[in-house]
């Protein structure tokens, strides 16, 4: 089926330092920065009324724009290890039949990598 056995690998991304520590808390994902460690282990909220996002302290919200947020890298699309919060970690998987080139073992994507299964010669 054409292609060879070898190893693939993968990335995927795993918080990294302090931020492993505390999490990123829901909501720091939507915005277009990164911030500290500290402020990010805190739960956020948007508000669609004010078109604003907030955390909120003992039943009181407390609009981001009003508060001095320790922003440690202005622009990130947070998909990569460029990312504050993320590291990169390679998974590597062995014994992948690699670019096949004809359908088989009733696989639905064979030309995609996949573990390598041995069936009679």
């Amino acid at each position: 089926h054409g292609g060879k056995i070898g190893t693939t690998y993968e990335v995927i991304l795993k918080l990294k330092g302090e931020y492993a520590k505390t999490g990123v808390a829901s909501g720091w994902l939507a915005l277009p920065y990164d911030v500290g460690a500290d402020d990010a282990r805190w739960d956020i909220y948007y508000d669609p009324e004010e078109d604003e996002w907030f955390k909120q302290y003992n039943k009181t919200n407390y609009y981001l724009k009003d508060i001095k947020l320790d922003i440690v890298k202005s622009s990130c699309p947070h998909n990569d290890g460029s990312c504050s919060y993320y590291k990169e970690v390679p998974t590597y998987s062995q014994d992948m039949h690699i670019g096949a080139t004809s359908a088989h073992g009733n696989e639905k994507k064979w030309d995609e990598p996949h573990k390598a299964v041995q069936y009679s010669s």
